[in-house]
């Protein structure tokens, strides 16, 4: 897996544990980011997923008719929003 650089200003600000100075010149290359903030930024993009998946099944269900679809579409939903409920 590719390092992930930091963006000043957002990952890391001046003056910080995470600042090597790139943003003022004192480096030649912006921040890589830690082990620890590659796991953070993929948990948050895998939840953010999630929510999406859960609204855009959510829509489904919305616009299905009553019957077998819309039963299975509801089992969907719920089983997503259970996953997000930890």
């Amino acid at each position: 897996m590719n390092k992930r650089v930091m963006l000043c200003g957002i990952d890391c600000h001046h003056g910080d544990k995470n600042c090597n100075g790139y943003c003022t010149g004192n480096a030649a290359h912006p921040p890589e980011s830690t082990p620890e903030q590659d796991l953070l930024s993929a948990r948050s993009m895998a939840h953010e997923k999630l929510r999406e998946a859960e609204r855009a099944w959510h829509k489904y269900f919305a616009l299905c008719e009553v019957g077998d679809e819309r039963t299975r579409a509801s089992e969907v939903v719920d089983r997503l929003r259970h996953a997000t409920a930890r």
